[in-house]
């Protein structure tokens, strides 16, 4: 198994446990990725790793857009989840703040996709 196959896989796996994590904390409750989109993130990462895992090498477009998908979702939430908070204070003091499991999917999904990346040019300069 290539490298970049081995770091690609661990990527997907670090977005299958972010998407699982805390995406949000509010007040010092936490709120898991699997209440809103860590769902669809969840499902990218297993399309990602079947599609390497079965597939091999010709899995790994698949493999690439299923991890950009992921990183898309992690972004755009991250954007937007800090956006709505970013007035959200009590006595000066901010009460909600993204949760470990958001930035941990969008640090997955950005290095499978990089591995991913590396992989395909590695074996475009092969041929």
């Amino acid at each position: 198994m290539p490298v970049s196959s081995a770091a690609a896989g661990i990527g997907l796996l670090a977005v299958v446990a972010g998407s699982l994590g805390p995406w949000a904390t509010v007040l010092g409750v936490s709120v898991a990725g699997t209440r809103g989109d860590g769902r669809l993130t969840l499902i990218a990462a297993a399309v990602a790793l079947l599609a390497l895992v079965v597939f091999g090498a010709v899995g790994a477009g698949a493999a690439l857009i299923a991890s950009l998908v992921a990183l898309g979702i992690g972004v755009y939430d991250l954007v937007h989840f800090q956006r709505a908070v970013s007035h959200a204070t009590v006595l000066g003091v901010q009460v909600a703040s993204a949760g470990w499991g958001l930035y941990l999917v969008i640090i997955g999904a950005a290095g499978a996709a990089a591995a991913l990346v590396a992989r395909s040019w590695a074996l475009w300069h092969e041929l």
